[in-house]
């Protein structure tokens, strides 16, 4: 058995014992308590170091680790604010071969696509608007041409007029008027 008495010294001790029947005797052993549990201690510090220090490098490691993938997530997402905000010559540069950097490739092509889909729109409109212009014009020339017409009164010099005119403001080659005849048939 075992015990933590008051030894014959005066100190708080730990003793085992046993007991040996052929003999008739105990076998008893006793050790000063601090220096029994000083090599308890003495593990249970080294056991609460290293566990504090390896807690302390995974916290490190794990920052490390989560700071390479939070950066390139921040400079993605402010390349896609900028994006939406107008600002179709974000590039995203990425050498990560992980799913970030998929992420990233996707969003420089999806960037460009927008940037030639805009292009594409602008070019349109420009036409659009070039081929409106040029139909603007031709009615304007249409109503300055019917305002001069209205002016003459003699048949030849009105015929004359028009197709001169014609010719003139949209640079036709040839203008040529045919008229009805009384019974509108040649």
């Amino acid at each position: 058995g075992s015990a933590t008495y008051t030894g014959y010294r005066g100190i708080s001790v730990t003793g085992v014992y046993h007991w040996i029947p052929e003999l008739s005797v105990v076998f008893l052993a006793e050790q000063d308590r601090i220096e029994t549990l000083d090599p308890i201690y003495e593990t249970l510090g080294i056991n609460i170091a290293s566990t504090v220090g390896v807690v302390l490098l995974a916290i490190v490691i794990g920052l490390i680790l989560v700071r390479g993938i939070i950066r390139p997530l921040e400079d993605l997402t402010q390349a896609a604010a900028k994006l939406a905000n107008g600002d179709l010559q974000q590039i995203v540069k990425s050498d990560q071969k992980d799913e970030i950097g998929e992420l990233a490739h996707a969003f420089n092509l999806m960037g460009a696509q927008l940037r030639e889909l805009v292009g594409n729109l602008e070019e349109r409109v420009e036409s659009r608007t070039r081929e409106l212009e040029g139909r603007t014009h031709q009615l304007e020339t249409i109503a300055n041409l019917s305002r001069a017409i209205a002016t003459f009164r003699d048949e030849e010099q009105l015929f004359l007029e028009i197709t001169n005119q014609i010719s003139k403001r949209f640079s036709y080659y040839h203008v040529g008027l045919f008229l009805l005849d009384s019974d509108k048939k040649y």
